[in-house]
């Protein structure tokens, strides 16, 4: 955990922003397996883990915005959960490392609660996204289980979403510490994948790293030959000279703070010509999206620089043809690049996602565009300084969709369909990096992990 003066100011930042209110934090329970003493691997919901530090299930904090005085109630340990557990904190102790004023027993929540809603109209709690929460609160609350996402507290979100989305400096040196591991991860992998592993046997490699060092991934690990399918989590195949290996993961800092980096090379340590071309293309798609982020700029324009670049490159193959603008307007590159270029990443790698994807990427000024691809951008909102996002643009050669915009016949202004054959046997290339916006610019962040071509190659081998 940071010092409890780190949880106590987030939580006087979000008092001061509410003003007035209740402001009530429900986190995770354990959720077993088969049986209540197996439970799955626990992980703290994150605003709860923002606020108040702990990732220990069963806990509840609450904020009086008014009175600023903020209280954390959870179960004391039985007296004889030594004996499996070892000694374990009381509540007091947790609310003391958090810069809480009270640790309580959840018994008394109750009426605590009922005692403070008779003094305030309002209580504020965000949107649940878990059966166990959702049944706690109706519960607190005594509310219809249907009713609590209609009731969450749209200002409470905004005002969430606005604290979390600027990263501080502690935080940014967080999601380094997780870069560091994903720099190991990679490392260990560039070494192991050869022609003869299996998928299943380089994710093992991989996640080992993170388990190593006593943390977790930070979402499922995606190590695949199929880089068309583009969250395939079937790693069943075995590996073969020529094959491209997509690897996207992620790991988590000491204080849930999350990495996402994606790195696509050839098993055997060689391109062939038609990959060499168009893992050139991805890479300065890439590099061209980061050039185009800086202070008050908007996040969709990177994606669109990116798409730009695709298109210039599949022109420049003879794939796609016409005004480079033209077949951007028109979702052209879509094709070939499926999805958008990136996402918030902080507590959780698509960031406060739980709070509502367009409330976190979108604003105002800027509605979900509805195009095929475009519409799948999570990020579109104005950036500044402290903002971190991914940035990862991608090719694919998905033959279903391909033969489906050829039956349509759709942007065949733009589309050489006679063409695409050449691409016959390509799967996907996507290369992720994580950003963080500064005054100067976009910085990428962690040490750099090898992504160049002609580092690529020399990995392969």
């Amino acid at each position: 955990m940071f010092e409890p003066h780190i949880y106590r100011q987030r939580r006087d930042t979000l008092c001061r922003a509410m003003g007035s209110g209740i402001l009530l934090f429900v986190g995770h329970e354990a959720v077993a397996v088969n049986a209540p003493d197996h439970v799955v691997p626990f992980r703290q919901d994150s605003s709860f883990l923002y606020y108040f530090g702990h990732n220990v299930p069963g806990l509840v904090g609450i904020m009086d915005a008014g009175s600023g005085k903020h209280l954390l109630f959870g179960p004391n340990p039985d007296p004889e959960a030594f004996i499996w557990t070892g000694p374990q904190p009381s509540i007091q102790d947790l609310a003391l490392a958090a810069g809480a004023d009270e640790g309580l027993d959840i018994a008394v929540l109750p009426g605590h609660l009922n005692a403070l809603m008779q003094h305030h109209a309002v209580v504020h709690f965000l949107p649940p996204y878990r059966p166990d929460t959702r049944i706690v609160l109706g519960h607190l609350l005594d509310l219809p289980l249907e009713s609590l996402d209609e009731r969450a507290s749209c200002d409470l979100t905004r005002a969430v979403i606005a604290q979390r989305s600027v990263k501080s400096d502690l935080e940014i040196a967080e999601i380094e510490a997780a870069l560091d591991i994903s720099s190991a991860m990679y490392a260990r992998v560039f070494a192991y994948a050869c022609p003869g592993r299996t998928e299943q046997e380089v994710k093992a490699a991989l996640e080992g790293e993170v388990l190593a060092r006593g943390s977790r991934t930070s979402f499922a690990s995606i190590v695949t030959t199929r880089g068309n399918v583009l969250h395939n989590h079937n790693a069943n195949r075995t590996l073969a000279a020529g094959d491209l290996l997509l690897i996207d993961s992620g790991a988590e800092s000491p204080n849930g703070y999350a990495s996402d980096i994606t790195r696509t090379f050839p098993v055997g340590g060689e391109f062939s010509p038609l990959q060499k071309d168009l893992y050139a293309i991805v890479l300065e798609a890439q590099k061209r999206a980061i050039d185009a982020l800086g202070p008050g700029g908007m996040f969709v324009h990177a994606h669109m620089e990116a798409a730009r670049a695709i298109v210039q490159g599949l022109k420049d193959m003879g794939v796609m043809q016409g005004n480079t603008d033209d077949a951007v307007r028109e979702g052209a590159h879509a094709l070939f690049f499926v999805h958008g270029i990136g996402h918030m990443l902080g507590l959780d790698c698509h960031d406060m996602e739980s709070l509502g994807e367009d409330l976190v990427g979108y604003d105002a000024t800027i509605a979900r565009s509805t195009q095929f691809g475009l519409r799948s951008l999570r990020l579109a909102r104005k950036v500044q300084p402290g903002f971190v996002a991914t940035v990862e643009p991608g090719i694919y050669v998905i033959p279903e969709l391909i033969a489906s915009w050829r039956s349509q016949n759709r942007c065949a202004s733009f589309i050489r369909y006679d063409a695409i054959e050449r691409l016959n046997g390509f799967t996907g290339i996507r290369i992720e990096d994580d950003v963080v916006v500064e005054q100067g610019g976009a910085r990428v962040l962690g040490t750099p992990i090898p992504k160049e071509l002609w580092q690529m190659e020399q990995i392969g081998g």
